[in-house]
């Protein structure tokens, strides 16, 4: 809040983390641009595929892949990234972003299809019970708490969405609202049934191994939900060493296979939008590193303000 005051105020001459809601505010100011990058981050619904109380069993719920499968066909990613992020993000088609040139954006993951996954609720023994519609299989409810990091406005905004929209298919989601550290701790220690997280994509694309591979299980990675599939590991790894030429395919296999097995349900990638004074003349800005070519940039003489005029070192 303090950031886009001071940019709005004149105070300062750029801002990259501007939000879509700032954007109206942003027309009315005639010495402001804006530029739009491909995102670089990505949110997720992650799974704990392991029992929070014992590691060594499957979780009781997410230990089934059909039952995650259900779950991911039941959620209508497009209508929640229109109402918390308008136009300006996508659904990614899988754990990662489509600003890597190689990624194909055909690719998808699992459909939101309502009526199928409510047969496939039915057919995993999880029947609607009672007045209120809630589903219930040997009487055990269908019922799981996500966590949210308080930090982070969009996937706070999201959290009631989802859970309005899997309480009509008969799940019942408490939100727990945590400091982003509590939350980060949890996630680490696998101490959660399921959280909104997020990923942020390097220059390269190497960190999936340590997100979603088994390798990043435990102490030496971030795989907190615990997803395994060594067709998958295997896959991601001739990807990431396959020549620009061949990795798209190669990519594409390695993400049907997660995409199926649906340890997380990928939500959003946001598009970066950057507010910038229109004196400033920038160059081409990267994606992942728009300050990049910092040093390319320049201000016309006549367009300099006072702070613009520093002396040079002698």
């Amino acid at each position: 809040t303090t950031a886009v005051t001071k940019l709005f105020a004149g105070d300062a001459d750029l801002f990259d983390t501007l939000r879509p809601e700032n954007l109206r505010q942003l027309a009315r100011a005639r010495n402001l641009g804006i530029v739009t990058l491909p995102g670089m981050d990505y949110a997720f619904l992650r799974f704990n595929l392991r029992d929070p109380a014992n590691k060594e069993r499957p979780h009781p719920l997410f230990g089934d892949r059909e039952l995650r499968r259900a779950i991911t066909m039941s959620i209508n990613r497009n209508t929640l990234v229109r109402s918390v992020l308008d136009t300006f993000a996508l659904v990614p088609v899988g754990p990662i972003v489509r600003a890597y040139r190689f990624i194909d954006p055909r690719s998808s993951q699992l459909p939101f299809d309502s009526a199928r996954a409510s047969r496939m609720l039915d057919s995993l023994g999880w029947i609607r019970r009672g007045a209120d519609g809630l589903r219930a299989k040997n009487g055990i409810d269908l019922a799981f708490t996500l966590i949210i990091p308080n930090g982070s406005l969009n996937r706070i905004r999201m959290g009631p969405l989802l859970q309005e929209q899997l309480r009509r298919m008969g799940i019942s989601v408490q939100l727990e609202q945590l400091e982003t550290s509590t939350e980060g701790d949890r996630e680490a220690h696998g101490t959660f049934d399921a959280a909104l997280s997020s990923w942020i994509m390097a220059s390269s694309p190497d960190g999936m191994r340590d997100a979603w591979t088994t390798h990043g299980i435990g102490k030496q990675g971030v795989n907190y939900g615990s997803y395994s599939n060594p067709r998958f590991d295997a896959l991601l790894d001739s990807a990431l060493r396959a020549d620009p030429a061949h990795a798209g395919e190669k990519f594409t296999m390695a993400f049907a296979v997660i995409n199926d097995d649906a340890p997380a349900v990928w939500l959003y990638e946001p598009r970066k939008i950057i507010g910038i004074h229109r004196r400033i003349r920038t160059a081409e800005m990267r994606p992942d590193a728009w300050w990049f070519d910092l040093a390319d940039w320049y201000i016309p003489r006549v367009e300099r303000l006072l702070r613009d005029r520093i002396p040079l070192a002698r």
